[in-house]
């Protein structure tokens, strides 16, 4: 299992032994950063780019609160797919909310017996309604996408983004720092 990468203005300077490291680390980490948000890449649905908007808003307010810009040159194509499959996300929760079955009942066609000349009758099958499945395999790719970008409790957690309040959120946070 691979070790999750720390951002290079969280490590500890003095426990590396190469002299400049940390420097060096942090030059090229600044300058992937983007100054201003990226531009839209084209072709993308209405939905797509609302959520795009939406997101680049989020990740605004986050630097307000953080002074950590966190998008950078190498995010770009993420988010595209991010705001792509959110968009496809929505519309399949429309389609799913017309009929909110998560099983089908298929009924197999009857087949006529050739030594009886007698009709069986159809077989019923339950199965997955298939835009419930859909549904299901967009949520595990847009979980997966929402972490990477920091979009998630988790993944600000694992990049070390700690969104600043001005008064404390509850007693554990004073026992914590205690």
């Amino acid at each position: 299992m691979s070790k999750t990468p720390t951002a290079a203005n969280l490590v500890d300077n003095a426990k590396y032994k190469k002299t400049g490291y940390l420097d060096e680390r942090k030059s090229l980490e600044q300058k992937l950063i983007l100054q201003d948000n990226p531009d839209m890449p084209e072709g993308m649905t209405a939905g797509a780019e609302r959520i795009w908007n939406e997101t680049l808003a989020l990740y605004d307010r986050l630097y307000e609160t953080s002074g950590m810009k966190v998008v950078c040159v190498l995010d770009q194509s993420t988010l595209k797919s991010y705001c792509i499959c959110r968009d496809i996300l929505d519309k399949l929760y429309l389609e799913y909310k017309q009929d909110e079955n998560v099983y089908k009942t298929i009924v197999t066609k009857s087949k006529s017996s050739s030594t009886s000349g007698e009709r069986k009758s159809g077989t019923e099958k339950r199965v997955i309604n298939p835009v419930f499945a859909e549904i299901n395999k967009y949520e595990t790719r847009l979980t997966k996408l929402a972490a990477e970008l920091c979009l998630t409790p988790a993944g600000r957690a694992r990049m070390g983004i700690a969104i600043l309040q001005g008064s404390k959120n509850n007693d554990l946070d004073d026992f914590l720092e205690s």
